[in-house]
């Protein structure tokens, strides 16, 4: 099973990225930082520290990979082979992600690839419609009710506390992301 992840910082890595990662899911991030993105490939895994009031654990985070934003192509050839996509962007930023997440959306719609759902983790009243819209500016009109009938937008609600990392934070590992259990 492959996850497309758009947006590798706190709430992609820490959230989404840590649950769908421990659920045995291969992730592959799409992130406009380039030293992040590269970094993720080499190491191919990043660590979530997490932190309780009783003490705090660490998990590594495997089968690992990124793409640039930029690579729209890329992008899309990730997205027609997903089995889940989702983006955790922030809600600003959704307007430069639907353009290639609709590209990717048109080559599955186009090759018949099975249905799909897109977790929405922004923090944004009504994100689906948003983005459905978003979607739907750039979706040829023969492809509107085929994409109706096999993508779902879901709306999420984010369930775990991801601070701004600082570096001590990250004890010497860009990688690393600190988050309540």
């Amino acid at each position: 099973m492959r996850a497309v992840i758009f947006g590798a910082g706190n709430i992609g890595r820490g959230f989404l990225g840590h649950l769908l990662g421990q659920a045995g899911y291969a992730l592959t991030f799409v992130d406009v930082n380039e030293q992040l993105i590269e970094q993720l490939n080499q190491r191919g895994e990043y660590p979530v520290h997490l932190v309780a009031a009783d003490g705090h654990t660490e998990t590594v985070i495997h089968n690992v990979s990124a793409l640039s934003s930029g690579d729209t192509d890329a992008v899309a050839a990730a997205i027609e082979r997903a089995d889940l996509l989702a983006t955790a962007v922030g809600a600003r930023a959704l307007p430069f992600v639907a353009p290639v997440l609709t590209k990717g959306l048109v080559r599955r719609l186009n090759a018949r690839a099975p249905a799909i759902n897109i977790l929405i983790a922004e923090n944004l009243a009504d994100a689906n419609r948003v983005l459905d819209d978003l979607i739907l500016r750039d979706l040829p009109v023969e492809l509107v009710d085929t994409y109706h009938e096999h993508i779902g937008l879901v709306e999420t609600t984010i369930g775990r506390m991801v601070p701004v990392q600082t570096e001590a934070m990250r004890e010497g590992d860009p990688l690393r992301v600190c988050a309540e259990p």
